[in-house]
């Protein structure tokens, strides 16, 4: 069974504290200390010592410094107490974790009366005034505030992160970051960072709503984040940064594709822009923000050439592949339908806008296609998949019926052995006869069978400005 701990240990300063709820007459007292305490309202902390959070000596060092204190304090309260009242004082506690723990009540202490000559209350006052004003370390320690703190540290490595990421990936890394600084304290200097921060954090993962991976991903998000603070010398590796006993673990989740009667009912419901972007989902095994990067100069007679946009950055991006895709007759149909005018963007919004809007500078994102989805096309196909998963599905059917090699090229994915980036070459041939595929397994042409463009599409209402 773990040990109690009878103080709390404050990371902020380094200290350990005992915060207490003391009689009126002791408050008074404690006004004209000498400031060797913090006053909290009706509370008061004491500071200890020094130590760290798992540091059992210096605790039990502070916690026999205490015992004196509390001595003290109750001869205060006996010197100040009216004969024949009985005085009980509560002593509140809570665990380092900041969670706390229920309340540890002294004995009740009864005064005799005031005829009792064997209790000099002005000698006991004396006594105990030298007595606190003789203890060091009671008052908290001035704290200087960190150029360095673990806030300003997340921001900086967020910053650095933003040079060749995605807003979007750089998003959910804050999400990670801050939490950990939140669970840690921001505001304490980067070079504090210890084992027992990486114990608390794997912790309060524990207590967290989230999916496994979800708890997998932060936990490996703040990981890389320490290793960067190591290598940039503004803190050391804790030691049980790789400790098993404090890693998050999740099983590998269920890839979820679509049905073919699905794909059918999405492509029959789909219209304008959105069905470009389903079909180019399935055709080409897209995602949004490919299908927003689109450019007139990579279409050429019914094929398009991409390299994938995510993955483009670092010695990495140099192995990502140039795929030719082969379109299918409706996929190109799709396209000239909602080609824009846009002097290099296949694809905009109605304000001539990306329809992936991706701001590196702001940290802001906006997905046009997945929000139609949300708005218009979930409801009426009656799933809750997300659009995403037509991706999925297109590489799961090419990797069952043609190898995991075919479907990597397909997916725009870098080959995983050295033969493959050095030494195979791939076959245009073989992938034009998976896409066939794709279109024959799918029923792409009896989905898409039927449809009529709008002849006049809704412009957008212009938005009211204060002025008018």
């Amino acid at each position: 069974m773990p040990r109690k701990r009878h103080l709390t240990f404050n990371a902020a300063n380094g200290q350990w504290r005992k915060r207490i709820t003391v009689t009126a007459a002791v408050q008074d007292y404690l006004k004209q200390s000498l400031n060797k305490i913090r006053k909290l309202g009706d509370k008061h902390d004491f500071y200890l010592g020094a130590g760290s959070a798992n540091d059992w000596e210096s605790h039990d060092a502070a916690l026999a410094k205490w015992s004196k204190i509390e001595g003290a304090i109750k001869l205060l309260d006996k010197a100040n107490a009216p004969s024949g009242v009985s005085i009980q004082v509560r002593w509140s506690a809570e665990s380092a974790n900041g969670k706390g723990f229920e309340p540890a009540e002294i004995e009740e202490v009864i005064f005799g009366s005031s005829d009792d000559t064997d209790f000099n209350a002005t000698k006991a006052q004396k006594e105990i005034a030298a007595f606190i004003q003789s203890m060091p370390n009671l008052a908290a320690p001035a704290i200087t505030k960190a150029v360095n703190t673990i806030a300003a540290t997340v921001k900086r490595y967020l910053d650095l992160k933003l040079i060749g990421t995605s807003a979007g990936r750089v998003d959910n890394l804050g999400y990670s970051l801050n939490h950990f600084a939140d669970v840690c304290g921001g505001e304490r200097d980067i070079k504090t960072l210890a084992e027992a921060d990486w114990e608390a954090y794997f912790v309060a993962l524990a207590g967290c709503k989230f999916k496994d991976i979800t708890k997998v991903t932060r936990q490996k998000d703040v990981k890389q984040f320490i290793e960067w603070c190591w290598r940039e010398r503004l803190c050391e590796l804790p030691r049980n940064l790789k400790s098993p006993e404090y890693r998050h673990a999740a099983d590998s989740e269920e890839i979820v594709v679509f049905t073919v009667d699905e794909v059918g009912s999405i492509l029959g419901a789909a219209t304008g822009i959105s069905r470009a972007a389903y079909l180019l989902f399935l055709n080409c095994g897209f995602t949004a923000i490919d299908v927003s990067s689109l450019k007139h100069t990579q279409l050429d007679e019914g094929r398009i050439t991409h390299k994938r946009v995510k993955r483009q950055k670092g010695k990495k991006g140099s192995r990502i592949p140039t795929v030719v895709y082969k379109l299918w007759p409706e996929t190109v149909a799709a396209i000239a339908e909602c080609k824009s005018s846009h002097p290099e963007l296949l694809f905009t919004n109605r304000n001539g806008l990306p329809l992936v809007k991706d701001t590196r500078e702001k940290r802001s994102r906006g997905d046009a296609i997945g929000a139609a989805w949300q708005r218009n096309y979930k409801k009426k196909v009656k799933t809750k998949k997300q659009i995403h998963n037509l991706r999925h599905t297109a590489s799961s059917q090419i990797a069952n019926k043609f190898g995991e090699g075919l479907s990597q090229w397909f997916l725009g994915h870098a080959s995983k052995t050295t033969a493959g980036r050095f030494y195979n070459k791939k076959d245009s041939d073989v992938l034009d006869e998976a896409i066939d595929h794709l279109r024959q397994h799918f029923k792409i042409e009896a989905a898409c069978e039927g449809y009529e463009p709008a002849k006049n599409p809704k412009p957008k209402k212009k938005r009211k400005t204060a002025a008018a």
